[in-house]
């Protein structure tokens, strides 16, 4: 079984649902070698993205969207990565770790674009 939980962050690899709304995830794509696996999910419902990242049977980094903002939580980082989605902007900007409400989508999308506007 793998899951990340982290801050808020709960998402099950054997059982996978989406953050927001709970419906099914579908599996978009997955990778393996020998030391990495990488699991992409999209919600059909929200169309929000999900990625685990698996290395030595631990689910060590998650990635999800909040509309149009990409969000990196890392098992071992007392922070989260944040960027625009899609945007030419490579690095991400790392505010301190708090934690996350996915039941209102809205307020948790103010709050990373705050987060942004002020980096």
């Amino acid at each position: 079984m793998y899951l990340y939980e982290k801050c808020g962050i709960s998402i099950d690899l054997d059982n996978p649902g989406c953050l927001y709304c709970l419906h099914k995830l579908k599996d978009v794509t997955s990778y393996a070698d020998i030391l990495l696996r990488q699991d992409l999910f999209v919600c059909p419902n929200c169309n929000e993205g999900y990625t685990l990242l698996i290395k030595s049977d631990t689910v060590y980094c998650a990635f999800f969207t909040c509309f149009d903002i990409e969000v990196i939580s890392y098992l071992d980082k007392d922070d989260f990565g944040i960027k625009p989605f899609n945007s030419k902007i490579k690095d991400f900007i790392w505010v301190p770790e708090f934690f996350i409400d996915f039941s209102d989508k809205n307020t948790l999308y103010s709050k990373l674009k705050t987060y942004l506007i002020l980096s």
